[in-house]
């Protein structure tokens, strides 16, 4: 009876520390302020395609404290790498400024979620 019940107390405390280490590393995610696009460069990955990083030296904010700021990253394996990199090549190119919502660091890089153009 004694082993059983010592079973049942290590089984919870391992399944209470998997929840608590979930938890450590859950993503807040958070807007940035807006900027102009200094520099936009592609990254090769090894034949999958190419991540996208955009450089905007004024916005610094970088709400999960991924180790780089004032760059910000689109994965190619992105569901929305298209309809983003569209975004952010026209929004480049007219000299607007944008603001992102981010979530998660991606290769020390805030991952771009959504993009915002201001008009």
């Amino acid at each position: 009876m004694i082993d059983k019940f010592k079973f049942l107390l290590k089984a919870s405390a391992v399944s209470c520390l998997f929840v608590i280490g979930a938890a450590s590393i859950a993503h807040a995610g958070g807007g940035t302020a807006a900027g102009t696009i200094q520099k936009m460069t592609a990254i090769i990955n090894s034949g999958s395609g190419a991540d996208l990083r955009v450089y905007i030296p004024t916005v610094t904010d970088n709400p999960d404290s991924c180790p780089q700021t004032q760059t910000f990253i689109i994965p190619h394996g992105d569901d929305n790498y298209e309809v983003i990199t569209s975004m952010l090549i026209a929004a480049q190119h007219a000299q607007k400024n944008v603001s992102f919502y981010v979530e998660g660091c991606y290769v020390f890089y805030p991952k771009i979620k959504a993009i915002f153009v201001d008009s």
